[in-house]
């Protein structure tokens, strides 16, 4: 299979896109099949702050079409307070809650907070407890982990490196046989992308294509809107660029 680009937000339910994104006349319950109208993907943030249930996953995956893919986020619990230390009991309710997501769940997101200084002992041993049968993508908000030390620990893990723009001139590795990307806005958490920024984008994205890595890609700029209208614009701009 030819790889392939899935292009989405990070998070879908937001009280602000109501009628930036959500008609007037659809109820907050049938948003998630009112987005999946528009994206073939999300990234599930929900599953961070609340650990997951079996039946909430169960009905994300009936309320979506069969192309649908859910990442989801890792809960704070194991990668906040426990840092990914001692974690295995944790890590098993969690996935046993998403798996009901059965084949619409994809990579699975492991972001660590800011001050969390660079230990590959401790991410080499974490991964050690992380199935190889999902896909494991890794964001570092603290600039000491972009290193190769971290990389090595990744690569042997089949982990990939999550490139955000959180961290200015973040490095581009490539350790997986995926990419994963994440843009958190021009300003934190807001503002909207050029269409020069994203023409950049749609032609890095495309050479990822080509060398046959599939890229998961994901706006995390929910401020009004502008999420939406970046996803949208990248999905034209990396089907349509040449």
């Amino acid at each position: 299979m030819p790889a392939k680009a899935r292009i989405g937000t990070s998070g879908f339910s937001y009280p602000h896109w109501r009628e930036v994104f959500y008609p007037h006349g659809v109820p907050q319950s049938r948003w998630l099949e009112h987005f999946a109208e528009h994206f073939d993907t999300v990234e599930l943030n929900n599953t961070f702050y609340q650990m997951p249930r079996e039946k909430i996953c169960d009905g994300w995956k009936t309320r979506t079409p069969d192309d649908f893919l859910f990442v989801v986020k890792l809960n704070q619990m194991i990668t906040h307070r426990k840092k990914l230390v001692e974690v295995h009991a944790l890590l098993d309710e969690y996935l046993r809650s998403v798996d009901h997501l059965q084949e619409k769940l994809g990579p699975i997101l492991v972001q660590l907070p800011p001050k969390v200084k660079v230990n590959p002992s401790n991410l080499h041993k974490f991964l050690n407890l992380c199935p190889r049968s999902y896909h494991w993508a890794v964001e570092f908000r603290h600039d000491s982990w972009l290193c190769e030390e971290t990389y090595e620990v990744l690569r042997n893990h089949k982990a990939a490196l999550v490139i955000h723009d959180l961290i200015e001139d973040h490095a581009r590795e490539i350790t997986a046989d995926f990419v994963y990307l994440r843009f958190h806005g021009p300003v934190k958490y807001a503002g909207c992308y050029t269409q020069k920024q994203l023409r950049a984008w749609s032609e890095q994205i495309r050479e990822y294509l080509a060398q046959g890595l599939n890229v998961y890609a994901y706006f995390n700029n929910d401020a009004q809107g502008y999420a939406i209208r970046n996803a949208q614009d990248l999905k034209r701009l990396t089907a349509t660029e040449k």
